[in-house]
C-alpha cells in the first residue's frame, strides 16, 4: 500500500492522481495525502471525493503555448 503510493508520487505520469486512504491505523506523516480514519461516514468520504476529484480543475501535462 504505502510503497505503491510512493511509486505513484515519484512517477510524473501518475503523481497528480488524487488518493484518499481509508485505514484503521494512524495517519502517516505525509502532508499531501488525504487520510480518513475508519469508521468514515459516507457523507465525509463523498465530501473528500468531491473536494479532490469533482471540484478540482483538470491538470494538463503539456505546457501552455
Amino acid at each position: 500500500g504505502w510503497q505503491l503510493l510512493e511509486r505513484l508520487a515519484a512517477d510524473a505520469r501518475w503523481s497528480d492522481i488524487p488518493v484518499i486512504v481509508l485505514s484503521a491505523d494512524s495517519p502517516p506523516p505525509q502532508q499531501e495525502l488525504c487520510f480518513l480514519q475508519k469508521p468514515v461516514p459516507a457523507a465525509g468520504l463523498l465530501a473528500e471525493i468531491n473536494a479532490r476529484v469533482v471540484a478540482a480543475p483538470p491538470q494538463s501535462k503539456t505546457p501552455a503555448a
